[in-house]
């Protein structure tokens, strides 16, 4: 590997360079790779606080340059050690880049453009004095979810349906979830709660695995232990997930995603006794000796879920089931929603 050439121009020229130029000036060169001010500046805001030099002077700004220099030195060795073509990387990279690439288009279309007014914090701050004592039933689809409701609202009882339909982890408990807070809740519970009455029956809502139909048991007043700062937080992060909900809505719609409940009800029927965490983390269980999941071959070639350009079978899941670490299998104390969030991701 041929010596690495470090070369770094005069720091107080560097910020305090005046022309229209000044973010395309290159300040350090490691190899053929070049350092400009933003690339410096981008740094400051991007790495973690704990990572960033103490002050903003001079010193500083030399401090987190280095730091820089030292990163794109060591990317330099690491090609010219050939690591990048190493099986344990480029298996990790396979199976991680897809998760980053998400990141970064939510990062890009929601989570920048999201803001928050003082009434829209003040507003829900109101709402954060309510406590809701609540009752469920999820199913995957809508058309479902809707036949559900028209039951309930002809006299069906709510928990005699949660334990027929729901796939929720609380279903055997006839979907009673019990009390809990304005603030602590998923967004679109919250928002269906805001007009509720005792008794009522909710709207099918969309969930990121189905629907959910809620029967409000109880609401009483309480004196919120969290201030406004947080709750303007709390609706900044529920815009977010708003967003990012109706973008995996229409990317869902856009592909024909469509989930076949029969063989989700095979598979989650199927699934092993759920293991011990404490054995795992003791190193009693190993993704080696867990038990695998294993399902009759008749019902492999039913079709778990489909979209415009293929489908997962319960054959393939099975293969994707025995490949995920004992942690990341669904379990059946989390209900049959844990079968499809195994698929979404």
């Amino acid at each position: 590997m041929k010596k690495t050439i470090l070369c770094v121009m005069t720091l107080s020229l560097m910020f305090s360079f005046g022309c229209g130029k000044r973010e395309n000036l290159v300040v350090a060169k490691v190899g053929d790779r070049k350092i400009t001010v933003t690339d410096v500046e981008n740094a400051s805001v991007t790495m973690k606080d704990r990572y960033l030099p103490k002050t903003n002077d001079l010193e500083g700004k030399m401090e987190l340059l280095n730091h820089i220099i030292d990163k794109e030195a060591m990317v330099l060795k690491a090609y010219a050690s050939g690591y990048e073509k190493e099986p344990a990387f480029v298996d990790f990279f396979e199976k991680w880049k897809m998760g980053y690439l998400v990141s970064q288009m939510e990062d890009v279309y929601v989570m920048k453009k999201v803001s928050v007014t003082d009434k829209e914090a003040q507003d829900f701050f109101d709402q954060m004095h309510n406590e809701y004592t609540l009752s469920q039933i999820l199913v995957p689809n809508e058309d479902e979810a809707r036949s559900i409701r028209e039951q309930l609202v002809g006299g069906a009882k709510f928990a005699d349906m949660a334990k027929k339909y729901s796939y929720g982890p609380e279903a055997s408990n006839g979907g009673f979830i019990g009390a809990s807070r304005i603030g602590f809740l998923y967004y679109w519970i919250e928002d269906a709660l805001i007009n509720a009455k005792e008794g009522d029956i909710t709207q099918p809502l969309p969930t990121a695995t189905g629907y959910a139909i809620l029967k409000v048991e109880r609401i009483q007043k309480i004196t919120p232990d969290k201030d406004i700062t947080w709750a303007r937080k709390k609706v900044q992060k529920s815009k977010q997930m708003k967003m990012l909900e109706e973008m995996k809505a229409k990317i869902k719609k856009d592909i024909g995603y469509q989930i076949y409940p029969d063989a989700i009800d095979v598979v989650y029927s199927a699934l092993p006794r759920d293991a011990d965490f404490g054995d795992f983390v003791h190193g009693k269980l190993t993704n080696e000796n867990a038990p695998k999941l294993e399902i009759a071959e008749q019902y492999q070639g039913m079709p778990l879920l489909e979209y415009s350009d293929g489908s997962y079978t319960i054959k393939d899941f099975v293969k994707i089931y025995n490949a995920l670490t004992v942690p990341e299998r669904p379990r059946h104390e989390y209900g049959k929603e844990s079968v499809i969030n195994t698929l979404d991701h």
